[in-house]
């Protein structure tokens, strides 16, 4: 049995052979955005399907609602385990007429208790997800059917799709069945109703319909879909879609990075992994060395997975020392390695700092504080709060009335007024520096002396593993996301809470005002809620990026929402 996957634990990579499809659905690109690896294993690799399998009796449920609609049993509760059992024979046929795909029911398969189940014991899995409920519950009133089921392909946002609308109504309504739970974040199944409309009104828009046996495809006119929602039939749940302009132009350029992605990935070979709280079901599970299996029903899933000794995977070993070209990357950041000349100044003056280099800066060449700013354009009180910091220095002044609030204030003769953070921090000695003298709460810099157990020294350490984390195998891009990050939690703080952030070039920080920054507690709030969300965020994943460009700016936009988190906060204790 040939090789199918081979695994780079230090890259973060599986390596495969998967061609890009024709046309890409929506939840294949989800899948993707989420783990690279792992769509490229449902491509590879066969579905297994054991009793009760989700997947099978969602299959049957989708075709017992499009029974009961198309039959117009609109009204009362149908009888949904005889709808069942004609699904799946509904759902046999329509395998039959594509040519391709699974029989609904695999053969074989077994309960818990060792019995071959039948087509009436999936039929009875399937209903008990139905019972009770009433096409009516789906808008709330009596359904005025358009189509059930239509096959659609269309190009959306210059990405060929294809996919199945659950339901239409007549009124321009679009319904997605779910036979699952309700998420506690159902921006993903909006998506889906989101493509749905954009296929809908595309210009190059068909339907693929049973003709003869076989599906052809037509052209359908543009449809105007005003409404859609997600129906949870267990639950009995409608959650509606947002479906503005916007929200579907925002999922467009989603599915559009996914696309692209999608098919670099396939060019290459080369899939990034990215461990999630689904990796369990995963068809790589056992074998992928990135993999988190957290609980009892992911072990579970997990089971029927491929493991590290099958034939069809191999490993990719390299660095025996267990540290990849990312871990030796974040070496050289920490120990002084060779930098080069794209590099800022800042990174040589601080890391000449922290490592002794006699070349440190004098005290001379510390950056002035910036001139004072006791009153606001208008000529009020200022009110402590700084100006917009993704303003430049010019617009300092149009930023402050933009956003209702006025510069630092303090008084003439420089000193800090009362209640203010005084923000100059004086630079240490050139001499050689000094480790490891004192207590965790004490500043890192103090003359010469670096404290290797302060808050600060821990957090630039720590950022800058991150960063490396961030940059995956591009080790050179790791200078530069370290400045972003430690610029991006400053800016957040700034925009909220104003001089709490000390005043720092960023063009040139000076190391010791960094330092100072990093030690605070504020610093550290910034970081993690920046690693919450670019955590979330599906563009940063390793070996996502195309360019450093590319994900310093992913930080810039999880900059923008950790400083509205943070002026909510501050709002309530207004």
């Amino acid at each position: 049995m040939s090789v199918l996957f081979e695994f780079d634990a230090g890259r973060g990579v599986v390596c495969a052979d998967v061609r890009v499809p024709h046309r890409a659905s929506f939840s294949s690109l989800d899948v993707f955005a989420e783990c690279p690896g792992r769509w490229a294993g449902s491509r590879l690799l066969p579905v297994v399907r054991g009793w009760g399998s989700p997947l099978v009796l969602g299959g049957i449920c989708h075709a017992a609602l499009e029974l009961a609609v198309n039959r117009r049993l609109l009204t009362g509760v149908p009888d949904w385990r005889g709808l069942c059992r004609e699904a799946i024979g509904v759902e046999r046929a329509r395998v039959q007429t594509r040519g391709w795909g699974d029989d609904p029911i695999l053969s074989g398969v077994v309960d818990e208790h060792g019995r071959v189940v039948s087509d009436d014991d999936w039929a009875a899995a399937a209903a008990v997800k139905l019972d009770g409920f009433s096409l009516s519950m789906a808008l709330g009133r009596v359904l005025t059917p358009g189509v059930a089921e239509q096959e659609l392909e269309a190009t959306v946002h210059g990405v060929p799709m294809s996919g199945s609308v659950d339901y239409r109504d007549a009124s321009g309504v679009l319904v997605d069945w779910k036979t699952g739970r309700v998420p506690s974040d159902g921006s993903r199944h909006a998506d889906q109703l989101r493509v749905y409309r954009l296929m809908l009104s595309a210009v190059d828009a068909c339907e693929r319909v049973p003709v003869d046996g076989r599906m052809v495809s037509r052209p359908v006119a543009p449809v105007d879909v005003h409404a859609a929602a997600d129906v949870y039939v267990e639950s009995r749940r409608v959650v509606e879609a947002d479906l503005s302009d916007e929200a579907c132009a925002d999922t467009g350029e989603r599915l559009r990075v996914s696309w692209e992605r999608m098919c670099v990935s396939c060019a290459s070979g080369v899939f990034a992994l990215r461990p999630s709280g689904l990796c369990g079901w995963c068809p790589l599970a056992n074998a992928c060395p990135r993999a988190r299996i957290f609980n009892a029903k992911a072990r579970e899933a997990a089971r029927s997975s491929v493991n590290r000794f099958d034939p069809r995977v191999a490993f990719h070993r390299t660095h025996t020392s267990g540290m990849g070209p990312m871990d030796d990357g974040l070496l050289s950041v920490l120990m002084g390695g060779s930098r080069t000349d794209k590099e800022s100044d800042m990174d040589d003056d601080l890391l000449a700092l922290m490592m002794g280099d006699a070349s440190a800066p004098e005290a001379s060449e510390a950056s002035p504080e910036p001139e004072s700013k006791p009153e606001s354009a208008n000529g009020a009180q200022a009110s402590g709060f700084a100006p917009d910091p993704w303003a430049g220095e010019k617009e300092a002044g149009a930023a402050l009335d933009r956003w209702g609030v006025a510069g630092a204030s303090s008084t003439s003769d420089g000193e800090a007024a009362p209640g203010s953070v005084k923000t100059s921090v004086e630079p240490p000695a050139a001499d050689t520096l000094v480790f490891g003298v004192a207590k965790p709460y004490d500043p890192t810099l103090a003359g010469n002396r670096v404290n290797v157990a302060g808050y600060g020294f821990s957090q630039l350490q720590s950022t800058a593993a991150y960063a490396a984390l961030l940059c995956g195998a591009h080790v050179d891009w790791m200078r530069t996301v370290t400045l972003a990050l430690c610029e991006a939690g400053w800016s957040a703080v700034r925009a909220a809470y104003g001089p709490l952030a000390p005043d720092i070039d960023w063009s040139k920080p000076d190391p010791a005002m960094l330092l100072a920054w990093l030690d605070g507690p504020l610093s550290r709030d910034a970081d993690r809620a920046l690693r919450a969300l670019l955590d979330a965020d599906v563009l940063t994943a390793p070996g996502e990026p195309a360019t450093v460009d590319e994900l310093c700016g992913r930080i810039r936009v999880a900059r923008e929402r950790v400083a509205g988190s943070f002026k909510v906060a501050r709002s309530l204790l207004a």
